[in-house]
């Protein structure tokens, strides 16, 4: 049986706890901290050549500020905001071995047109496989929900490979494909493949690598 390292919590490059992009019910666990940083770099084409990146950094501050919330912020110099807040409550977790976990969140939280709530159920199965699905509702200017579909499976105890399927808008689904090595009990390295999924606008492809530390306090 192949098991995470313990007590590892992950982020995505938006903030909550999750895969790639897609918030899972896995959370932060009480007064356990999760900073995290990324580097994303995007290729920019003109008539069909690469001319140019363009690129990001996100920093990510997860906190497990009492019991069953997670809080957060995310930051970073493609924000006209400054500072984004994450919140995720963890709803329910069954005692079974491989257990099912359901969690309701609201994401960016100060933002002039992203802000979103969500629900998501997470399941275990044996051999290192999560299983996640959930809905993102978008509430700014007009309602607008997509499905959010996602899975890891663990080929060790602290290496990863990871997908994630999530909706841009209700027409277009982005599709999210990455790794993750736990170095230890404090460290982790994330490298990601962004909006695969359409091959034919390469300019939407996006590649990012970061780290993660988890504390307790």
């Amino acid at each position: 049986m192949v098991t995470t390292v313990v007590g590892w919590s992950s982020p995505t490059i938006v903030g909550p706890t999750g895969l790639i992009r897609m918030p899972t019910a896995d959370s932060v666990a009480y007064k356990q901290v999760v900073v995290g940083a990324y580097y994303l770099s995007a290729p920019v084409f003109q008539k069909g050549s690469v001319v140019s990146t363009e690129n990001q950094g996100h920093y990510i501050v997860n906190l497990g500020s009492f019991k069953d919330w997670e809080l957060g912020i995310l930051g970073g110099s493609f924000l006209e905001e400054g500072v984004l807040v994450n919140a995720k409550y963890f709803l329910m977790s069954n005692n079974e071995e491989y257990p099912l976990s359901i969690a309701a969140g609201v994401q960016s939280i100060g933002s002039a047109t992203d802000l979103s709530m969500y629900l998501v159920t997470s399941k275990r199965f044996s051999g290192g496989l999560h299983a996640h699905f959930g809905f993102n509702a978008f509430v700014q200017n007009k309602l607008n929900a997509v499905a959010m579909l996602g899975a890891s499976y663990f080929l060790e105890e602290n290496m990863a490979f990871m997908v994630d399927v999530i909706g841009a808008d209700s027409d277009r689904y982005m599709l999210n494909v990455g790794g993750e090595i736990v170095i230890n009990n404090h460290f982790a390295i994330h490298v990601y493949g962004l909006d695969l999924v359409n091959p034919s606008d390469k300019s939407d492809t996006v590649y990012s690598i970061g780290i993660s530390m988890n504390r307790y306090i």
